[in-house]
């Protein structure tokens, strides 16, 4: 193994330390500790929490950030905005010779991950787990369509200007890494063109011992939809509100918390909200279900795609985004081009017993066949990416001044 007797500083904003539920901090909650299998490795992680404090696990060490100045990012996703000044992160990452910087968020914590990587000529990987240009116009849209801004023509140019801006601002920040790591074919695809970084595809894997159909407790017959994740405006709530207001005799449970909530809530006041959910519970959300709903169209992936064939769901995707990558149209569930074919497909489902019954033993043996555990994802995905890059001798230059950023902004 290349990394043996190596140093690595991996940095991410999202781990659970303040019970956040999201993709970033689920996918690096099952990877990070199998670095304690790698006792010649030496790994550093930092990420945001309560309180500052660091465990160690031999090998492994956990540093938690309790920010300074929080600017919060939406439901308990935080930045801080005090780490524009390397001093206030009281732990001695500063201090410490890196040979591999792995940042996992474009936020202060990431930008000073950037900067160790520049103070060590060492390689520097970057994630791309969100499509922050097109997250960036939805949350603007919602937002000046709550404040009550009309004008279809303001609102069509001034969302442009947000996200060209947006993907600008992103096309600076994956130009400084070495490597880019994102979770799908599709979306590595969709980006090669627009970034001069190799990227490769670290994909996510599935615990079917978690997901799994032997969590059904249900018995009556009632034909129930569920969806499962955070209630966000770029999760697209809105095609549930509106196909969901339609199909009033199919029952929705929706599982998961967030800022768009409150207004779900009154939108569609006749679906089952149960909030946040985790271990048996969640285990029990997706089994006593019949089929799995996922109006998103900005996913890079969706763990929670997986999760629901996992535990024997079909599922309903929308053909925008990535997360038809992981859906075997009209095998394991439905890929729909729009909205009226999204009703379509759930209303077929909801009547068509033997259709549900087939699809949930394609998508059960789907899961099986293709689609990873954890530790294959750290050993044959993650590592052979650190791999490949980690003693490269043409290292990019990690810093750019200001006028330099503003001029790439020109271009």
């Amino acid at each position: 193994m290349n990394l043996e007797r190596k140093r690595i500083l991996i940095l991410t904003p999202t781990l659970g330390r303040y019970k956040e539920t999201n993709g970033v901090a689920y996918t690096y909650s099952n990877l990070i500790p199998f670095f304690r299998e790698l006792r010649d490795v030496q790994v550093d992680v930092v990420t945001y929490g309560t309180i500052n404090s660091d465990e160690s696990y031999g090998n492994l060490t956990v540093y938690t950030h309790k920010p300074i100045n929080q600017i919060k990012l939406g439901n308990n996703l935080v930045t801080d905005l005090a780490l524009v000044n390397k001093m206030n992160l009281k732990y001695p990452i500063m201090r410490r010779k890196y040979d591999l910087v792995h940042v996992v968020g474009p936020e202060f914590l990431g930008f000073l991950g950037i900067e160790v990587a520049e103070r060590n000529k060492c390689s520097l990987i970057c994630d791309l787990n969100t499509l922050l240009d097109d997250y960036a116009r939805d949350i603007f849209i919602d937002a000046i369509n709550n404040i009550g801004i009309k004008g279809e023509r303001f609102k069509a140019n001034s969302s442009k200007f947000v996200y060209d801006l947006a993907k600008k601002g992103m096309k600076v920040y994956f130009e400084m890494a070495d490597l880019i790591l994102v979770p799908t074919i599709t979306i590595k695809n969709e980006r090669k063109n627009q970034y001069k970084t190799p990227i490769k595809v670290v994909g996510r894997g599935i615990d079917t011992n978690k997901f799994n159909p032997k969590y059904r407790t249900r018995k009556d017959k009632l034909v129930k939809a569920v969806y499962v994740g955070r209630i966000e405006p770029e999760k697209n709530m809105e095609l549930l509100e509106k196909v969901f207001s339609e199909l009033k005799d199919i029952p929705l449970t929706v599982v998961g918390d967030g800022t768009y909530l409150k207004k779900m809530k009154k939108n569609l006041p006749r679906a089952k909200y149960t909030g946040k959910v985790t271990g048996k519970d969640l285990f029990e959300s997706f089994a006593n279900s019949d089929f799995f709903v996922f109006p998103s169209k900005t996913e890079t992936l969706g763990n929670v795609v997986l999760q629901a064939m996992a535990s024997g769901l079909p599922v309903i995707v929308t053909d925008k985004g990535a997360s038809k990558e992981l859906v075997k149209d009209k095998i394991t569930g439905f890929i729909t081009k729009d909205d009226e074919e999204f009703k379509e497909k759930i209303l077929f489902l909801a009547n068509n017993h033997k259709k549900r019954k087939e699809m949930r033993r394609n998508a059960l043996s789907y899961i099986k066949k293709n689609f990873p555990s954890w530790k294959d994802i750290f050993y044959k995905q993650l590592i052979p990416a650190y791999e490949s890059v980690i003693n490269n001798k043409n290292i990019k230059k990690k810093k750019l001044n200001f006028k330099e950023i503003f001029s790439k902004f020109k271009d």
